[in-house]
């Protein structure tokens, strides 16, 4: 989904961003 557009464990929930998962 979107997190498709950040590289994988580089913005997951420890980022702040509970959006994206670190997938």
């Amino acid at each position: 989904m979107e997190a498709r557009r950040f590289p994988p464990n580089a913005v997951g929930s420890r980022s702040g961003l509970h959006n994206f998962s670190p997938f």
